[in-house]
């Protein structure tokens, strides 16, 4: 299921704007394109997908005693148990709060589940030289406040800086129901933590 979202959306996306994915340029005020657009890319590929009885967007998981998950989308089987879960975490979003506000959250949540679904994580980084990546919400409370020194260091592989980041705070944690996605410019990538 993974490997046919992978090559599905690789197709989705051969038809944005350059730049879509790997610059800022579509996730700014007036044209902040990128999220909605790739949810609508994600729900299309989903229906397509083989034992898919239908799709959820914006879904809001709650289990009651605190187990709360709000997945982007869902795919669902004929028996209306989630198969896969997806987050698509755009420019703006792929960053530090990777690991708490998505992994460890499913974790939590399915640890309590008799027959968990698969959760895909989809980032958008350039796994290249990128001179003019932003790293924003660096202030004093910001989740990328640790990292307001390391611009530079970021901007020299924005994907490898991030799933690095990602693989030591994962580390030790099973993720073995949990995969990553990532969108470098018109290239979708599978990415093994």
């Amino acid at each position: 299921m993974i490997r046919a979202f992978t090559r599905h959306l690789h197709a989705e996306i051969a038809s944005v704007p350059d730049r879509f994915y790997d610059s800022f340029d579509y996730t700014c005020t007036g044209r902040n394109l990128t999220h909605p657009k790739t949810l609508g890319f994600i729900a299309k590929i989903l229906w397509q997908l083989d034992g898919v009885a239908s799709v959820g967007i914006d879904v809001r998981i709650n289990e009651g005693k605190g187990l709360k998950l709000q997945p982007d989308v869902v795919a669902y089987g004929p028996d209306d148990l989630p198969l896969l879960l997806v987050d698509y975490e755009s420019p703006n979003s792929s960053d530090k709060r990777i690991p708490e506000k998505n992994v460890w959250k499913f974790l939590r949540w399915s640890s309590k589940q008799a027959r968990p679904p698969r959760y895909l994580i989809v980032t958008t980084l350039p796994d290249r030289r990128c001179d003019d990546w932003a790293l924003r919400y660096t202030h004093e409370k910001g989740w990328n406040r640790r990292y307001r020194k390391q611009v530079a260091l970021l901007r020299q592989n924005p994907c490898q800086f991030w799933y690095d980041v990602y693989r030591k705070d994962l580390e030790g944690e099973d993720l073995r129901r949990i995969h990553f996605i990532n969108i470098d410019g018109k290239r979708v990538t599978r990415i093994n933590l």
